[in-house]
C-alpha cells in the first residue's frame, strides 16, 4: 500500500471541500442555502467518517489536466452542479425534491463526461439556477425571504444562445 492510498479519504475530502468552496465563491449564500447539500456539509464536518453519499468524485478520462472551475454536467436526462479540479470532478447532489436520476457512472462506462463551464456572479437576492429546464441550484433554506427565489438564471444547452434572467411575473 502506497503512502498516498493510505490517505485516500483525506484526498477525496480535499477535493470535495475545494469543490464546495468554488461554488460558494461563485454564488455566495445562494449555494449554502440548499438543504440538499446537508450531506456534503456533514462529510466535510466529519472528516474521519466516510459518509460519502449523494455526491460523486470521479477521475476524468482525459489525458490533459483541466483548469479548475465550476461546471454543469448534463448526464442521462439530468443536469448536475459540479466542480472540475485538474483530473477529478466532484458532482453534487441535485436540489431536494428534484426528480432527476441519481448520478451513477458504471465502471465500464468510458463515455467522456460533458462539462459545461459556467461563469456566475453573486447577487444580493437569492436565485434559482437551471440548465435548460433542469434546476441545478435551488436555495430553500432562506429564513427571511420567500421560500422560492424571485429570479432564475436559465443556461441553455445550445452554446450559441445566451443565458437568460427570468423573473416571477408579479415582480416584473
Amino acid at each position: 500500500m502506497t503512502t498516498l492510498s493510505k490517505h485516500e479519504l483525506e484526498i477525496s475530502l480535499g477535493y470535495l471541500t475545494a469543490a464546495y468552496l468554488m461554488w460558494f465563491d461563485a454564488l455566495g449564500y445562494n449555494w449554502i442555502y440548499q438543504s440538499g447539500l446537508d450531506v456534503v456539509r456533514e462529510q466535510i464536518l466529519n472528516p474521519n467518517e466516510k459518509t460519502w453519499k449523494d455526491f460523486v468524485l470521479i477521475e476524468l478520462n482525459q489525458d490533459e489536466l483541466v483548469e479548475p472551475g465550476i461546471v454543469i454536467v448534463p448526464w442521462r436526462g439530468g443536469a448536475y452542479a459540479a466542480s472540475v479540479i485538474y483530473d477529478r470532478i466532484v458532482i453534487f447532489p441535485p436540489p431536494e425534491g428534484m426528480n432527476v436520476p441519481k448520478f451513477k457512472r458504471e465502471r465500464g462506462d468510458k463515455k467522456q463526461v460533458d462539462l459545461v463551464r459556467v461563469d456566475l456572479r453573486v447577487l444580493s437576492d437569492p436565485y434559482i439556477l437551471s440548465y435548460e429546464d433542469m434546476v441545478i441550484v435551488l436555495p430553500n433554506m432562506i429564513r427571511k425571504d420567500d421560500p422560492i427565489p424571485k429570479h432564475m438564471l436559465r443556461i441553455p444547452a445550445d452554446k450559441k444562445e445566451e443565458a437568460q434572467w427570468l423573473f416571477r411575473i408579479e415582480d416584473a
